[in-house]
């Protein structure tokens, strides 16, 4: 940490970023004097300042403590003992990359954020206090943009540069009635950890929080260690050794945890995207091969095509595959009446609808009459338009499915609909629009990334 007097000058290096500086600071170009700062770094900051100061042991007064402590609160969630994933990888594995973190307090106005993370294709970043939210330690983003004033990597796929990815995923769920009409979830998941770059020994992926891991190992058998804050979304594991380009660690992990309320005949799935580990990406391509054991109660759909599917006494095993690499994956089910449109030249339709639900609806709100064929006449005729401009459709079946919430989701072969748009079809297009819109995603950037729109209620 330093205290004394100083100034930050920050110069983004295009118009655009230079515009959005100028929405929160009014200036297009900052010389922002300051009294504190704290460091915190991976590059070579530290031999630049030995060689130009002399550092003797000390005590440190309980303000200063205070103020580190405060900078650490913007980095840092005390509650899930979560730290900011690319500063904890450089401290875990000594990394020496050009990592450089400074929280800045100005002599008048707001803290600023300043990082430089060669993890991320638009390295460096500013960011500032978000004041709405009072004394809360959240901070926005300024402006961002590549290291050096290099242009974005054409060839890039996603945000980032540095991390360990799965390039396949094998994952078996089982979702079991309990007592009380709600579902319970457990999954064991082989993982194949690939990376493009050195990374490691300590890799992180994403966890939806509520997730609790029962056992990690190694294909090999031997166990696998893990590290995970309490309720944090940030999964840690170590390898045996730092993942090198072509290198490939397998790992079998099972997991389990409150992953779907029920709201009346409605199932909502707490987590549709991060119910799996994901690299921070979330963006990587990767296969997916997914089982999933429910009771022959509830319809389920899936991402890909549906392989198999058999029953046994009151239940069903169903299995999907994604016909080549995806960016996300996800499922859906619930009490589900299922409605099959086909219309020559696109894929099958089937529209998964709570009807069971929407009569108790009706009993509060005014709904239009044959919704699933409404529905599904949009989705198949959405496919048909998108498939005659941008060519066929990447999937052989497609499953429109309704979820108890006010967004769509779009995943390959399958999307998320709120059940808003089945309830009651706006008359000035916008639910057509709507439908139309998660349908797309099929060749914009669902089989390539994940998307969500929310809808007015």
């Amino acid at each position: 940490m330093f205290r004394g007097q100083g100034v930050f000058s920050f110069t983004p290096p295009t118009p655009i970023e230079q515009d959005r500086v100028a929405r929160f600071e009014k200036v297009r170009f900052l010389e922002a004097p300051f009294t504190d700062l704290v460091f915190l770094f991976a590059d070579t900051t530290a031999a630049q300042l030995q060689r130009a100061i002399s550092f003797t042991r000390g005590d440190v007064p309980g303000e200063v403590r205070g103020k580190i402590k405060d900078a650490l609160d913007y980095l840092a969630d005390d509650d899930s003992q979560t730290f900011d994933p690319d500063l904890m990888s450089a401290f875990l594995n000594g990394d020496t990359a050009s990592l450089f973190y400074a929280h800045v307090w100005r002599s008048s106005g707001s803290p600023l954020m300043y990082m430089v993370n060669p993890s991320e294709v638009e390295g460096v970043s500013l960011r500032n206090k978000i004041s709405a939210h009072g004394i809360g330690r959240r901070s926005e983003v300024v402006c961002r943009f590549p290291r050096m004033g290099q242009p974005r990597d054409p060839s890039a796929t996603g945000d980032r540069t540095r991390q360990a990815d799965v390039q396949s995923y094998n994952i078996e769920s089982s979702l079991p009635p309990t007592g009380v009409g709600e579902l319970g979830f457990s999954a064991t998941a082989r993982l194949e950890i690939v990376s493009d770059t050195t990374v490691g020994p300590w890799v992180v992926f994403e966890l939806f929080d509520k997730l609790k891991v029962d056992s990690a190992r190694w294909e090999d058998g031997g166990a696998a260690t893990i590290q995970r804050g309490k309720d944090s979304p940030l999964l840690w594991v170590r390898l045996d050794r730092q993942l090198r380009p072509g290198d490939l660690r397998v790992l079998l992990l099972s997991y389990h945890g409150d992953l779907i309320d029920r709201y009346g005949d409605f199932f909502d799935i707490k987590s549709s995207a991060a119910w799996y580990p994901r690299s921070l990406e979330g963006r990587s391509l990767a296969k997916f091969d997914l089982t999933f054991n429910t009771s022959a109660t509830y319809a389920l759909a899936s991402v890909g095509n549906r392989v198999d599917s058999t029953s046994s006494g009151r239940s069903v095993r169903t299995r999907w595959v994604s016909q080549g690499p995806i960016r996300n994956a996800s499922f859906n089910l619930g009490l589900f009446k299922s409605y099959e449109v086909r219309e020559d030249g696109v894929p099958p339709v089937t529209v998964m609808i709570s009807e069971e639900g929407h009569k108790k609806l009706a009993r509060v709100y005014v709904q239009q009459r044959k919704m699933r064929e409404k529905v599904g006449a949009d989705v198949s005729k959405s496919l048909k338009f998108f498939q005659d401009v941008y060519g066929p459709a990447p999937v052989n079946h497609f499953y429109a499915t309704e979820i108890p919430d006010f967004h769509g989701e779009a995943f390959p072969g399958m999307v998320h609909l709120s059940w808003v748009t089945f309830q009651n079809t706006s008359d000035e297009g916008d639910d057509e629009l709507f439908r139309a819109h998660e349908v797309a995603h099929q060749w914009w950037a669902s089989a390539w990334t994940f998307r969500a729109t929310t809808i007015s209620g």
